[in-house]
């Protein structure tokens, strides 16, 4: 028989510490949003919390519910090229 909700298993144990991790990651990314002055320095710093997420959430892309378009990394800076890697994105759904 399975046990559910058993916090000793090794199962519970990894979700706790994942949390854990995450919530830390959001905190930074908050802060640097919160204290966002436009400098480069500031988006560099955004830029590498929210692609250590995006590293996080990778091990699930198979799975049916993940969002490929919500934990993608920040790759491009220019956001007229993000806008036209957007718009290749949408076109190749249909």
């Amino acid at each position: 028989m399975r046990q559910h909700n058993n916090v000793h298993t090794a199962e519970h144990r990894t979700a706790r510490a994942l949390q854990a991790m995450l919530e830390r990651r959001f905190e930074q990314l908050r802060k640097a949003f919160l204290y966002d002055d436009g400098s480069r320095e500031i988006l560099d710093v955004k830029d590498r919390h929210w692609t250590e997420l995006c590293l996080t959430a990778f091990p699930w892309r198979e799975h049916p519910d993940f969002d490929t378009a919500r934990w993608r990394s920040a790759q491009h800076r220019n956001a007229e090229h993000e806008v036209e890697m957007a718009a290749y994105r949408r076109s190749l759904l249909r």
